[in-house]
């Protein structure tokens, strides 16, 4: 589990980080849940929510999603899963 600082007032849900995923079509990212990811290439990102839902995201170059993530898939996108970041 990643460590986790306190945050100061003011800047809740601002993410401490930002982090390559490991990308898995079995697991869970050992470093997430992630408060966003960020996709540098454009494409379809497959993402498990940490709702437990799976869905396809649509993505342009360098855009960011403010979406709990659990999971960036390995497989089911289209995007280049090497350049997307987690921001825990």
């Amino acid at each position: 589990m990643p460590q986790t600082y306190p945050t100061p007032a003011g800047y809740l849900g601002v993410s401490n980080d930002s982090i390559p995923v490991t990308a898995s079509d079995t697991v869970n990212d050992p470093e997430g849940p992630f408060r966003s990811i960020r996709s540098a290439a454009a494409g379809t990102v497959k993402v498990t929510t940490i709702s437990g839902n799976t869905r396809v995201m649509s993505f342009l170059a360098g855009e960011t999603r403010k979406v709990g993530i659990l999971r960036v898939w390995a497989n089911g996108g289209t995007a280049d899963v090497a350049t997307i970041e987690g921001m825990p």
